[in-house]
Order: structure tokens, then sequence, then C-alpha cells
């Protein structure tokens, strides 16, 4: 139970600092990421644990080289896509994560928390005004702070959309 209240704890300050100054201190990363290993650790075992987050990892390092070529292929140019296009507070969300769901609850994670964030831009973009950017691992966080009780307390079961096997 501890390690759900870091987990919980480091999903809010990521949200609330996304969403509010644009900057995340590191040390929610590593609530959050403590909270959730610990969380992994406890339901699979160390091995099932570090198993399941380096396939995650690797599913990680996919998408930013599918992301790096495709922005290069679009600039024409080589382009990191770090700064511009994504945040490196994104990517050590994407790092967290990984560390607690099984490969396939992670890509049905991901994809469902990029869908809420793809809904949710115009009205980001509304409240912001002139200054426009989008929250990303401030959504895909509050996500996460939806699904953590949801899956550790079972309190619905979506076996397609959310795996229960952790």
């Amino acid at each position: 139970m501890i390690w759900f209240v870091i987990a919980i704890i480091g999903t809010g300050g990521i949200a609330l600092e996304d969403f509010r100054w644009r900057l995340v201190h590191l040390w929610w990363y590593l609530l959050l990421s403590v909270g959730l290993a610990g969380m992994s650790i406890v339901s699979n075992g160390i091995m099932n644990a570090l198993e399941m987050t380096m396939w995650n990892l690797g599913f990680v390092v996919v998408l930013l080289f599918a992301l790096t070529a495709y922005v290069s292929l679009k600039e024409q140019k080589f382009i990191l896509p770090f700064d511009r296009y994504i945040g490196w507070g994104d990517v050590l969300f994407f790092v967290c994560v990984a560390l607690y769901l099984d490969l396939g609850a992670y890509i049905v994670f991901m994809i469902l928390s990029l869908v809420v964030t793809l809904i949710l831009t115009p009205l980001i973009y509304w409240w912001q005004g002139q200054e426009r950017h989008v929250p990303l691992a401030g959504i895909q966080a509050l996500c996460l702070m939806l699904y953590l009780p949801a899956a550790h307390f079972k309190l619905f079961h979506f076996p397609m959309l959310l795996p229960d096997k952790l």
C-alpha cells in the first residue's frame, strides 16, 4: 500500500507542475519511479519486473526512433525531436510508467492516454491563450492517477482495454 501512495503522490506532483508551470522537478519522477517499481516488484517479483521493464524500455526506444525518423524526414534533415516536439519530462514519464506495466498494458496505456491528450488539446489551447503547449506528461499522469486505483483496488476490470496482469 505504501508503494501505491508514493506513486499517487508522484503522479499528482507531475500533473500539477506540468499543467501549472510547464516544468516538473526531477524528484517527482523519482518518487513516481520508486512507487511504481515497488508495486511492480511486490506484484511480480524482481526478475519479472526487470524483464517487463526491459521490454517496455525497448518499446520506448522504438517510439523515439520512429519519432526522430518522422521529424527528420518531414524537415529533410536530421532533427532530434526533444525540446521542440516532445520534452524530456515526457520521455522521463514514459520511462517511469515502463517500470510498472507489462508490455501489453503499457502499449494500451500509451495509446489511450495519447488519445485523451488529443481530445483535450483544443480545450488546453483555448485555456492557455497565446502560449500554446501540450502538457503531455501532466495529462498522462492524470490518466495514470485514474488507472492506478482501478487496478490496485480492482474497482473495475476491462480485460481488453486495461489488462489486469501488471
